[in-house]
């Protein structure tokens, strides 16, 4: 629309009398008063195009409604009204959902142009209110009042206004969309090392249908979704499991967020988070291996007088979990301290040469344990031993004693029958004197013993003697320890060209240890001396 500025003036003027005039008007209250420019300008009525921003929304969204407003005029494009007053009013929803709460009314001074074309210094073209939609629990329904006067009052004449927009309720859609999550661990106690591994649920819980619902974990990513969709109250499963980083004793939290979308205007995203503290539990346990033998002769147990033996011990850990403070007790070493074991490690621990006690000769056994305890701190969820001892191990080395024989031996007349009267009856002697008989002889008596003296078996046996002969009948090839074999023999000696003869006869006595393979052997004499028969007055 085109003016001079000659007309504008005039026209400016008119409206500072018409809005003079008007305020002085009385008006009802379903009337607004309003001056046209040009005067004279033919308004046939007033329209009201009142629209809203959204339909669906959650609680607490903010929605626009504007109502445009449109003059019926036949001489478009040239007419205008000025409000001088108002009766345009937008009420918004209280918490119940019904209109109750603020109110916005159109300013007196705005202008109206016909069609909705705006005409510059005439101010808007349209009555906009913005809306917080803020209802109790349960209302799914806000109401927004449009209120416009039935009749517009324009230089003393009523000019009607759009009957089917005078009083208008416009209504919009309160949702809530909701979404719930929860989490779990898959078990109580989780095995050190192993993946944790979690499950839980994804719930809609609102009143909408959600959208590309998913789950993530902070530690697994992404575990469901997000391409999902979730009705009304429906659930979904989900689970998944991560290796901790870090220590490895735990106990571990990680936590899952939900989240989704529900159709609204605007789309509403929601989200919703969960944690769960998962513990792990340790299983320590500790070995201990334990050998000895002759220094520089694995496998060789057995010592000569004058050896050294070493042992070795193998410490391991058997557990899941590492070990510190790892010490090998032994009672006869003592304490040989080890350090920390991780797990699966061994570690072997050789003595220096270990010399025997001098003159010791027999076996030597020492027990040896391993302790260590566990590098994690206690957990009341999953309790394991804090420290742990190995079974106990042995080792036994000996030391060969030398095999000794000893032998003895004594001699006696014989009895009045002779040599077949030698017996244990008879008193041995280191020597006996007989007389020569008629026979020109005299019999004497022996009595023998031999016994195992040391601390070995005796094998292969042998007894003989210069003048009895032998080997001796009677005796065993084999001495137990302690053990003696006594044998009685009879022997005859002549004079000695009618002189007395002395008979010095040795017996020798031989075995061989068994254990140390050593020859041992022992002699013993005896004397019998033969006298002829002589008269001395």
């Amino acid at each position: 629309m085109c003016r001079t500025k000659e007309k504008t003036s005039v026209s400016k003027a008119k409206l500072l009398w018409a809005f003079t005039a008007a305020a002085s008007l009385a008006l009802t209250s379903n009337q607004a008063s309003a001056v046209q420019d040009p005067p004279g300008c033919t308004i046939n009525g007033l329209t009201y195009n009142v629209q809203k921003s959204a339909n669906n929304v959650t609680n607490g969204a903010s929605v626009t409604f504007t109502a445009l407003q449109f003059l019926n005029s036949a001489d478009a494009g040239v007419c205008a009204i000025q409000l001088a007053s108002t009766g345009f009013v937008f009420v918004c929803s209280g918490p119940t959902g019904v209109p109750n709460g603020p109110v916005t009314t159109l300013i007196p001074g705005d202008t109206l142009l016909p069609g909705g074309s705006p005409q510059t210094g005439f101010g808007p073209v349209n009555f906009t209110n913005t809306c917080v939609i803020s209802v109790n629990p349960g209302v799914t329904t806000a109401q927004v009042l449009w209120a416009a006067p039935n009749a517009l009052l324009l230089d003393n004449s009523q000019t009607p206004g759009d009957p089917a927009n005078i009083d208008k309720t416009l209504s919009v859609n309160i949702f809530r969309p909701c979404i719930q999550v929860t989490k779990a661990c898959a078990t109580n106690c989780t095995p050190v090392g192993q993946p944790i591994g979690f499950t839980g649920t994804v719930t809609n819980c609102g009143d909408i249908a959600l959208v590309n619902v998913g789950v993530v974990d902070d530690q697994a990513g992404v575990v469901l979704g997000p391409t999902n969709e979730l009705a009304v109250g429906a659930t979904l499963s989900f689970s998944g499991s991560y290796i901790p980083s870090g220590s490895i004793c735990g106990p571990f939290t990680d936590t899952v967020t939900a989240s989704g979308i529900a159709l609204l205007d605007p789309i509403a995203a929601v989200t919703a988070s969960a944690s769960a503290t998962c513990h792990v539990i340790t299983s320590p346990a500790i070995d201990l291996t334990k050998d000895c033998f002759k220094t520089g002769s694995p496998g060789v147990r057995t010592l000569a007088a004058g050896d050294t033996y070493v042992e070795v011990f193998v410490v391991s850990n058997t557990g899941n979990i590492g070990l510190t403070n790892v010490v090998i007790h032994d009672d006869v070493q003592g304490d040989i301290t080890i350090g920390d074991l991780a797990v699966g490690q061994s570690v072997t621990n050789t003595t220096a040469p270990i010399t025997p006690t001098p003159g010791f000769c027999g076996p030597i056994t020492d027990h040896a344990t391993a302790t260590g305890a566990q590098i994690c701190p206690p957990d009341g969820t999953c309790p394991s031993p804090a420290t742990v001892t190995s079974a106990e191990r042995t080792c036994t080395v000996e030391v060969l004693c030398p095999p000794d024989i000893c032998v003895t031996k004594g001699v006696v007349c014989a009895p009045a029958t002779g040599e077949a009267g030698c017996d244990a009856s008879l008193t041995y002697g280191a020597s006996a004197i007989g007389v020569a008989g008629p026979t020109n002889s005299s019999a004497f008596c022996y009595k023998i013993v031999v016994t195992n003296c040391g601390s070995d078996v005796l094998t292969n046996v042998t007894v003989s003697d210069n003048l009895l002969g032998g080997p001796l009948a009677g005796f065993t090839n084999i001495l137990a320890v302690g053990q003696s074999v006594t044998n009685f023999y009879g022997q005859s000696y002549e004079l000695n060209g009618g002189n007395p003869s002395t008979n010095v006869n040795t017996v020798t006595a031989t075995g061989t240890g068994q254990a140390s393979g050593i020859v041992t052997n022992a002699q013993a004499t005896a004397t019998a001396i033969v006298l002829p028969i002589s008269v001395r007055c």
